[in-house]
């Protein structure tokens, strides 16, 4: 695609103060959107809000989508200044690796509570907007790990899948309601963000996508859909040499 334009686009970025979600945000940005971006961490928040001021109108909000309460704080703050939301890129997650056997239930618990609740809380959050309007974009960042088996994965792969079957029976409803909304997942491997840590990043992170690069294609997928009439539902992103 030769031109991307997200001029009078408002977008909603959640995890937004590092890895994907960051590069999700400097790309809107750079092609003029509205952003309103948000995450736990509130200083790096605030550095890239500062950042990306002089391209668009940023907006940072501190959200913790396990919280209900604070994802209605993040909501409000949004719907102040504007009445829709345009697109919103559910990317808050985290992830407990481990032999299932050394796992606990409380790291399921935050998991999940993150990885899918804090999806579904979101989602909630502006679908009643855009289904007023009659117009909107769900892009759910999830992973190759919903569609496929790793080891040392069961709690996070588990949390990547249901959030998938989640989002395409929504994709589903959204049709059969005939509603202009689209549901977008996008399914990346292996990419160099903090989620890995730094061990991991130092022995693997050559054969890993940047980023940047899972951003663009991000960007590119939802630019498509809302172009023509269709929808990109599902992408898989790998590496080029394949699964690390």
């Amino acid at each position: 695609m030769s031109h991307i334009n997200l001029q009078n686009t408002v977008v909603w970025i959640t995890g937004a103060s590092s890895g994907i979600g960051e590069a999700l945000a400097r790309r809107c940005a750079e092609y003029g959107a509205t952003l309103y971006i948000s995450a736990r961490s509130v200083a790096k928040l605030q550095s890239l809000q500062q950042e990306l001021s002089s391209l668009t109108s940023v907006t940072a909000i501190e959200c913790d989508v396990t919280f209900e309460q604070s994802v209605l704080n993040a909501k409000k703050i949004i719907f102040a200044t504007t009445d829709s939301i345009d697109i919103l890129i559910n990317n808050a997650g985290i992830g407990r690796f481990g032999y299932f056997s050394d796992l606990t239930s409380q790291d399921f618990d935050d998991v999940f509570a993150t990885n899918t609740k804090g999806q579904f809380m979101c989602t909630q959050a502006v679908l009643p907007s855009m289904i007023e309007h009659n117009k909107g974009t769900i892009v759910n960042i999830l992973s190759v790990a919903a569609v496929k088996t790793f080891t040392l994965s069961s709690i996070y792969g588990a949390s990547k899948a249901a959030s998938l079957l989640m989002s395409r029976s929504l994709r589903q409803e959204m049709r059969e309601r005939k509603l202009n909304i689209r549901v977008i997942d996008i399914l990346p491997g292996a990419t160099k963000t903090p989620i890995w840590g730094e061990e991991n990043l130092q022995k693997l992170g050559e054969a890993m996508m940047d980023a940047s690069s899972v951003s663009e294609a991000t960007i590119q997928a939802i630019a498509l859909s809302i172009q023509d009439k269709m929808m990109i539902e599902e992408i898989i992103i790998r590496p080029q040499g394949g699964d690390v």
